[in-house]
């Protein structure tokens, strides 16, 4: 499935950079184009390689994810004192990356 929404999205992609031809971006939504196509080439034809592949990816996600959250909640503060709803919110996904690598192996 997410082969076909990859290469769905590539071909939108592109047809938008080409009718926005003259507006700035019009070769990095192209180049972006392209890659959705790879990528959705590349898993449609490698489904083995492509869940690994979506499994790390998604647990990096969620690790930038939950660190990025915890620096936001230490360097935003909600009036005078960190908001810990918000740290706590950063250290769930990193918990969930836990889980989808033990599911993963």
């Amino acid at each position: 499935m997410m082969g076909w929404i990859s290469l769905i999205s590539s071909i939108v992609t592109m047809v938008e950079s080409f009718r926005s031809h003259p507006v700035r971006g019009f070769w990095l939504n192209l180049i972006v184009g392209i890659f959705y196509a790879i990528a959705g080439l590349y898993i449609l034809f490698n489904l083995g390689a492509a869940l690994l592949a979506l499994t790390f990816a998604f647990g990096v996600l969620f690790i930038v994810e939950g660190v990025f959250t915890i620096v936001m909640a230490f360097t935003q503060k909600a009036g005078r004192s960190m908001s810990w709803l918000v740290a706590f919110n950063g250290v769930v996904p990193s918990s969930w990356d836990h889980g989808a690598q033990s599911l993963a192996c």
